[in-house]
Formats: structure tokens, C-alpha cells, sequence
């Protein structure tokens, strides 16, 4: 891989293993073959707590049909727990068999609840998957969390899905209350299914995955009223003059373990 502007390595291929609050602001190139890339870490097989990115992560590893590269915004591949933590980076693969989403690349397992992706995901590369929020969903839990940037695939063969690139399990219990912005008025995620492929394209259960409008994601009188979003110590909104208009979350230090 390469990592630019000063990224710790650990944070593009390591575990984490640990509860830690941490912030990742440094600009992220991942290169190799075969790769697991996040913007805080590669591979979390512990827990990522009360963390996020809001930087550009670009993807130049070369994944193929049996080993393909995972590119998250926040987590590579994910069979821990992340909590309370987001992404808003723009994220980008330009290698050929890349699962790309804008909170992680890869739900393999555990459990990821109360978070978000709010930037951009594009698979630019060939024979590729971007989601909004996942790359690929297999297995575990997501739970309580929206995605508000638009996927895009323009790479030869590949495809994007509005939530994730590819779901991969005949559950549909992987999901609930997840939620991703589809509105033509602003061009996001307007023609995209739920899933780009796998087992379902489209969920058809509401509540467990659904679409919004942008404006119904940044109506504070009327979202928190939702059921299962708690606004009083877990969501809230930013100023109103803030650019961010959609819910951010209450960030909060733990004692790490």
C-alpha cells in the first residue's frame, strides 16, 4: 500500500482490536493486491468506538474475481463492533475487483450500529461494487444508520447500489432501521437499487432498510421523532448554519479496553 500525508500504517492494514475514540484526517492512498483499506483502519476485529474520517481515501489495489480488495471509508473489513462512528470521506477505487462503500468495504460479521456515511463513494475501476454505505454485506448486524452521499460506478462491469454494492446472505435480517438517501431533485442514488447485486437487489421491508429524501434527513422537528433514533444522548443536529444538515452524533470518550 501507500499511505500519504502522514497516515499511521496501522490504520490502513492492521486490527483493531481496542475501544479507542480516533480521528483520522490525513488524505489515504491504498495500494497492493488483494487489500482490506479503511480511512482508520484496515480490519476491525475488536471495537471502533466514538470515531470518524472526513478524508479523501483512494483506492489503486488490485483486487480479482476470487480475492478481491475491500475499500471503507472507515473500516476495510468489519467482524467487530463500530459504534458511534462515521465517515463523510469522499471515497474512491480506481483498481479492477474493488467492494467500496462509504462506511466500510466489507460487513463480514459483528455488529455496526448508530453510524454513518455522508460522502461520495465511486468505484471507478473495473469489475467493481460501490454502495453508500457498505461495499458488501455478508454477514452480522447494521442497525440504526443512514448513508446520505451518492454511490456511482464508472468502471467497465462495474455497478452501485443506493446502501451497498453487493448483498451476500439469504437473510434479510442483517438490516434494521438503515436508511439511505434516493432523491432525484439533488441526483443521489435517484436509478440505483438498494443493492447493485447478490441475493436481493431491492429489500421490500421498511423497517429494516428504507429511502429518504434529503429533506426529510435534515427535518429536526420531524426525524427525531422516528422510532429507534434517540436524539437526546445519541443523535443530534449541528448548528444551523452548519453544512452538514444531516443528524451527527453525540461524540463521547470511553476508557478503551
Amino acid at each position: 500500500f501507500q499511505a500519504e500525508d502522514g497516515i499511521r500504517d496501522w490504520s490502513v492494514t492492521g486490527v483493531q482490536t481496542c475501544a479507542l475514540p480516533i480521528y483520522s484526517n490525513a488524505d489515504l492512498t491504498v495500494k497492493g493486491a488483494g487489500t482490506l483499506g479503511g480511512g482508520l483502519v484496515g480490519e476491525n476485529k475488536g471495537a471502533v468506538l466514538s470515531s470518524y474520517t472526513d478524508i479523501d481515501v483512494n483506492g489503486d489495489a488490485v483486487g480479482t474475481a476470487d480475492d478481491p480488495v475491500f475499500l471503507g471509508g472507515l473500516v476495510g473489513r468489519n467482524t467487530g463492533t463500530v459504534e458511534r462512528s462515521y465517515s463523510t470521506s469522499k471515497v474512491t477505487s480506481r483498481g479492477a475487483y474493488t467492494n467500496v462503500g462509504g462506511l466500510v468495504g466489507h460487513q463480514a460479521g459483528g455488529t455496526i450500529e448508530n453510524s454513518y456515511s455522508g460522502g461520495n463513494v465511486t468505484a471507478a475501476g473495473p469489475n467493481s461494487y460501490a454502495g453508500g454505505f457498505a461495499g458488501r454485506i455478508a454477514d452480522g448486524l447494521i442497525q440504526v444508520v443512514y448513508s446520505a452521499g451518492k454511490a456511482a460506478a464508472s468502471g467497465t462491469a462495474s455497478l452501485a447500489g443506493g446502501f451497498a454494492g453487493y448483498y451476500d446472505n439469504d437473510s434479510t435480517e442483517l438490516l434494521w432501521k438503515a436508511y439511505y438517501i434516493k432523491d432525484g431533485s439533488i441526483d443521489v442514488n435517484k436509478d440505483l437499487p438498494d443493492f447493485a447485486e447478490g441475493v436481493y437487489r431491492m429489500l421490500y421491508d421498511h423497517t429494516r432498510l428504507a429511502t429518504l429524501l434529503a429533506e426529510t434527513l435534515k427535518d429536526r422537528g420531524y426525524f427525531p421523532t422516528w422510532s429507534g433514533w434517540d436524539f437526546g444522548s445519541v443523535w443530534r443536529y449541528g448548528s444551523p448554519d452548519a453544512a452538514y444538515q444531516y443528524p451527527e452524533l453525540h461524540r463521547t470518550a470511553n476508557t478503551g479496553g
